[in-house]
């Protein structure tokens, strides 16, 4: 009754390894901690630069580290920043003062990592990891 194939369709499933030899649906769980380390990667090493804590506000998109000339309009949810023009729809913010503790945090697209956050493996340890979050005013210059 509480078999993972009652629960889910395993055929062509990117996950369905997770679920072999369990009996129970929520025997998953067990697994997840090594299945994250081995299906997602970590891709914040050149934003931390063998760094914990982020002196400056830095902006993430396409895999492009920009510490500069940007701003970010608050008004809009998620935030939208603004660079050389452009909104970079899907930009990631990371607000001076957060801590990012490894290499192994990965961060999806219109991620907003606010100051006094400390993550660690991608999790809030303290205070708040949010999609859409308060910013600074709109039109803020860094």
């Amino acid at each position: 009754m509480f078999k993972p194939e009652n629960f889910f369709s395993l055929k062509d499933n990117l996950f369905a390894s997770l679920f072999a030899g369990t009996e129970h649906t929520w025997d998953v769980l067990k697994k997840l901690p090594v299945f994250c380390r081995e299906f997602i990667k970590g891709n914040v090493a050149r934003i931390r630069n063998g760094q914990i804590f982020i002196p400056q506000t830095i902006i993430f998109y396409e895999d492009e580290v920009i510490t500069g000339n940007f701003s970010i309009d608050a008004t809009q949810k998620p935030p939208q920043v603004i660079f050389d023009g452009k909104i970079l729809e899907g930009a990631s913010i990371i607000y001076a003062g957060a801590v990012l503790m490894n290499d192994e945090i990965y961060l999806g697209k219109s991620t907003v990592i606010e100051h006094r956050v400390l993550t660690l493996m991608g999790r809030p340890i303290s205070g708040i990891l949010l999609k859409c979050a308060k910013v600074p005013t709109s039109g803020e210059m860094y």
